[in-house]
């Protein structure tokens, strides 16, 4: 049996109202050997670089109920290598949604009210105005 390298990558925005917004992912290297339920209890434990600016991409996901994506490249040159991406990023996928209880594209924004966008679009404009050396 061929041992396939992949990365996975799950990525999710921080709003953070003082910089705007920030990236936040997890990274892990995983083999995959054509047994879906063995990837997927592998990729979790193969934690190879997390990369978080300003939170956790868990926080962002789950606390603070942001967005997220789910990638799955294959690192090997193998034949049907695009076949392959797209169904280890769906079974990532489904994966996550179980494990945040969400879909990727659910996000605190869409649950906002009309009025409570508008006051955070004012306090942003009003830091940046006030703090305009901050980066964002």
């Amino acid at each position: 049996m061929q041992l396939i390298k992949t990365l996975v990558i799950l990525s999710s925005q921080f709003h953070n109202i003082w910089e705007g917004v920030k990236p936040a992912s997890l990274t892990y290297k995983a083999f995959y050997g054509c047994d879906d339920e063995k990837y997927l209890s592998t990729y979790n434990r193969e934690l190879v670089e997390e990369v978080a600016m300003q939170t956790d991409f868990w926080d962002c996901v789950n606390g603070y109920n942001e967005s997220y994506s789910v990638e799955v490249e294959v690192c090997d040159d193998i034949p049907n290598k695009e076949e392959l991406e797209k169904h280890l990023t769906l079974l990532v996928l489904s994966d996550m949604k179980i494990k945040t209880g969400k879909n990727p594209e659910d996000s605190f924004l869409d649950k906002m009210s009309e009025e409570e966008n508008k006051r955070i679009d004012e306090g942003v404009a009003w830091v940046r105005r006030n703090f305009p050396g901050l980066g964002y």
